[in-house]
């Protein structure tokens, strides 16, 4: 969770099972709501060259699409109302990254890039499934894993509490919106729309245990099935652990530093994460 922390941590897990995919976000090899190491060593600058930011929307603004897509009813409506939240302002703070890079097969080539932009709160909370560290607006993706490349935008909206509460991610292939639920400052349930009938059809809880945060997703009986254990050391996070996978993060002090995603054993994806920004 977010605000990051300033104790070093250092983790490395291996699992013991098999999944296949390629498809990954910053330190996670499968998501399971909509966006997720032996612990790698280098430091950010010494890692995949990462290209020059691209242009990113500043925020989030309201289009005729959504205010078309807030007129099919109740839950659109609050989904725009919750992404109309005005950005607190802050600047960004140096412990947060701004880029990172994604090498999937562990052959040296980026195959992700993922920017960051800021203006939101000082300090935030975040669903963990969502995988960002700081308090971020919005995000960039170019992604290269599938055979062509795939460009996808989130833009992300905070309560006055500072926690995350929606977010529209949207690509050429479609929009998805999600609505955060909070009980103090655990995410508590994510209802998402994944097309533009203004209903959400996926469902998803978060539980407390000790220092991990249980997220489970509902089957269409109405049962949950498990999905990811996420573990911190105070506010860090350093585990994502899934059926088939683990990832792990290294911290360096209050910066995360790298994430190693492994499947039997053997890392398959690193990330990479730059404190560089322009």
């Amino acid at each position: 969770m977010n605000k990051i922390g300033s104790t070093a941590v250092a983790v490395a897990l291996a699992s013991a099972a098999a999944c296949g995919g390629k498809k990954t976000d910053p330190g996670t090899t499968q998501a399971a709501a909509p966006p997720d190491a032996q612990v790698a060593s280098a430091s950010p600058d010494a890692a995949l060259a990462i290209d020059a930011a691209p242009a990113v929307p500043a925020g989030f603004a309201a289009t005729a699409e959504d205010r078309t897509y807030a007129a099919t009813g109740a839950w659109g409506q609050a989904w725009l109302t919750a992404m109309s939240s005005a950005p607190a302002g802050a600047p960004r703070d140096p412990a947060w990254p701004c880029r990172a890079v994604v090498d999937v097969g562990m052959d040296g080539t980026a195959d992700e890039e993922y920017a960051w932009t800021f203006g939101g709160p000082a300090a935030c909370k975040t669903p963990p499934d969502q995988v960002v560290f700081g308090c971020p607006l919005t995000e960039h993706l170019i992604d290269r894993t599938m055979g062509s490349v795939l460009e996808t935008d989130k833009v992300w909206a905070y309560d006055a509490a500072g926690h995350l509460t929606a977010v529209r991610r949207s690509n050429r292939l479609g929009t998805t919106r999600i609505v955060w639920t909070w009980a103090g400052d655990d995410p508590a349930s994510a209802d998402m729309d994944t097309n533009p009938d203004g209903v959400a059809e996926e469902h998803a809880r978060y539980t407390r245990t000790g220092d991990a945060l249980v997220f489970e997703q509902r089957e269409p009986d109405g049962s949950f099935k498990l999905s990811a254990t996420f573990r911190y050391q105070g506010d860090h996070l350093v585990e994502n652990a899934k059926k088939f996978q683990t990832t792990t993060y290294a911290w360096d002090g209050g910066r995360v530093v790298s994430a190693e995603v492994v499947k039997r054993g053997a890392p398959v994806a690193r990330t990479t994460y730059a404190y560089d920004c322009p």
